[in-house]
């Protein structure tokens, strides 16, 4: 293999080790609705325990949280159907958000090992898989 044939991978490999080295994260407070205890699929059921909450930026985005069995309950002592979410926003250097993962609802921590997912119903077409964080990164 002769070397001048890496030469021009090498800008975007370098690109993409950047994104990982000088990555930051962010803590952003969202407004959601929820709970709710049920899947949008009902092919897909929920785990037992899972809790789906929608954005109130864009209720076609939600995101569940499973793994924390004593969330639900707690929530529906609260005697509310809104939660406030503290979310760790990653986002790259050129700041655009790379992911995020909940670590509070309702100021009642998210253990470590908890699971979840996000996704979004409908066809809105601002829904994507990076939740509403306008301006987290900038």
């Amino acid at each position: 293999m002769r070397r001048e044939s890496l030469i021009p991978f090498l800008p975007a490999a370098l690109a993409a080790v950047t994104d990982v080295l000088t990555a930051c994260v962010v803590t952003a407070h969202q407004k959601c609705s929820g709970p709710v205890s049920k899947s949008l699929n009902p092919h897909r059921p929920f785990p037992v325990g899972a809790v789906r909450f929608n954005f109130v930026l864009d209720r076609d985005q939600y995101f569940v949280v499973t793994d924390v069995p004593w969330l639900l309950d707690r929530l529906r002592t609260s005697g509310t159907t809104n939660a406030t979410a503290d979310f760790d926003v990653y986002c790259t250097w050129r700041g655009k958000v790379a992911g995020y993962g909940v670590v509070a609802v309702n100021a009642n921590p998210i253990p470590g090992q908890a699971g979840g997912w996000s996704g979004w119903a409908g066809s809105s077409p601002t829904s994507h898989d990076l939740g509403p964080f306008p301006g987290a990164c900038q």
